[in-house]
């Protein structure tokens, strides 16, 4: 009897599942080509790890960030004649790309993640502008997925940044996290949620509610004080008989 009443929630939970699959594919994220921040090596490696980062933050990815350390690349490179190098680029040109495939096949990969820093720009002030272009392809039909090209900013000038009280960040950082926010945003297609604020209307609003609430609280205990106050006892005016004051004292 107990199994016939769980059968119809096992089949709406099988067909929930059904209708809303949730597909985890492992994806190689290659280092990112610089081209264009010659003068800051770093910038690539940093994007990279930060792109990894939030990619493997969201739902249906599972990453891993290439190293030749990595026992599958040990081991690939122990094969004779294997031909396949692993020093990159992998993004320059359609062989590069093609390079990255192999290298993720060997690792039972489903995607490759590879791109570029096409544009790296410091303005007078000191901030920061990175451009990116990325593209997420297929390791079995060698097809583009997804092709997205970002511009990360930082969101201070030089001046302000030092004067913040975190040391660690620096415009070049501040771009660069934007930038990797960004490329995972329009790869897994999730928009970064922002927190909501009030706007200073509603603010100001409230505060004014609330300070009429409290006048009328004070005028009202004010009231109920003068009539306490204001009792028999008082020349010219009727008391209670038989109480000190009143018509009876």
């Amino acid at each position: 009897m107990s199994c016939a009443l769980l059968l119809p929630y096992a089949a709406t939970g099988a067909l929930a599942a059904k209708e809303h699959p949730i597909v985890t594919k492992t994806v190689v994220v290659f280092p990112i080509d610089n081209t264009a921040a010659a003068a800051a090596p770093q910038i690539g490696d940093r994007l990279t790890a930060g792109i990894a980062r939030d990619l493997g933050m969201q739902a249906g990815f599972q990453v891993i960030t290439f190293s030749d350390r990595l026992p599958s690349i040990q081991r690939m490179l122990k094969l004779p004649d294997n031909g396949m190098s692993i020093t990159g680029p992998f993004y320059t040109d359609r062989k590069a790309v093609a390079n990255a495939i192999e290298i993720a096949r060997t690792m039972s990969a489903d995607e490759v993640l590879v791109g570029v820093i096409d544009k790296y720009k410091v303005s007078d002030d000191g901030a920061v502008e990175i451009g990116a272009t990325v593209e997420l392809v297929d390791v079995g039909s060698g097809k583009t997925v997804r092709t997205v090209v970002v511009t990360g900013r930082s969101g201070q000038a030089v001046a302000a940044v030092q004067a913040s009280s975190s040391p660690k960040a620096t415009p070049e950082s501040q771009a660069v996290s934007d930038t990797a926010q960004k490329v995972a945003s329009g790869i897994s297609g999730v928009q970064p949620t922002q927190p909501k604020t009030a706007p200073a209307s509603t603010v100001r609003k409230n505060s004014t509610t609330t300070w009429v609430v409290v006048g009328l609280i004070a005028i009202a205990i004010g009231l109920v004080a003068g009539h306490h106050s204001g009792g028999g006892g008082n020349a010219g005016e009727p008391g209670i008989p038989g109480v000190p004051g009143g018509l009876g004292g």
